[in-house]
């Protein structure tokens, strides 16, 4: 009698650690609420700056959502595989020691410097340099302080691993500046910012997306 209670004790330990691991293998975490799908898309590196048949205006690949029907299904299907590299399950999370490990708003501090950079990447075909544009202002708010934005910009690279990234923000007023963030900066190499967001992300499948983007993918 004694060896079927134990029996039975030890089954109902294993079904309830079994069904405990599918419900916390089920439950996302770490999810992108944050960073909307923005109305324009900017894309660069080398193959952008090298622009040797004027294929590129203003170093870049732009994609406007309200321009045609590719533009936009570009930038819904670059939006879903940009959430989708955040995504991860609550038992993963726990595993990798990584539950706290989703978007955290920060302010660039440094001794010497004001302000930090995220490459253009016009020297390298092995990463990009994403800028998404909104129409309406974003807010991203650090401690007391409310920060506009209209441009968030990225990197991503050819790593298929969870690293940490950082999107920096930046507000450009369209009503005092003619053209863009972007195109008011082509001769510079990077992107200023003072605050941003970061995340631990895998940036391999956006890396992919890119590369096979009709504009790109002779070059790969």
């Amino acid at each position: 009698m004694k060896k079927v209670i134990v029996t039975t004790i030890s089954i109902t330990l294993v079904l309830v650690l079994a069904i405990g691991s599918l419900v916390l293998a089920l439950i996302p975490v770490n999810k992108n609420n944050t960073i909307a799908k923005p109305d324009e898309i900017y894309i660069m590196n080398k193959i952008t700056s090298d622009n040797t048949n004027n294929k590129f205006a203003d170093k870049s690949l732009h994609f406007k959502y309200s321009r045609n029907d590719v533009s936009a299904q570009t930038i819904d299907s670059f939006y879903e595989v940009f959430n989708s590299s955040f995504g991860q399950n609550l038992l993963l999370a726990i595993l990798r020691g990584e539950l706290g490990d989703g978007l955290i708003a920060e302010k660039y501090a440094d001794g010497n410097y004001y302000t930090g950079s995220i490459s253009k990447n016009y020297s390298t075909n092995n990463a990009f340099t994403v800028v998404f544009r909104y129409n309406e202002d974003k807010n991203l708010k650090y401690n007391d302080t409310n920060q506009k934005y209209n441009y968030l910009f990225f990197e991503v690279k050819n790593e298929d691993y969870k690293t940490s990234v950082s999107f920096g923000v930046s507000y450009f007023d369209h009503t005092k500046n003619n053209g863009s963030l972007v195109s008011n900066n082509t001769s510079y190499n990077s992107f200023s910012y003072t605050y941003k967001y970061s995340a631990k992300i895998n940036t391999f499948d956006m890396y992919n997306f890119l590369t096979n983007l009709s504009d790109f993918r002779d070059y790969y």
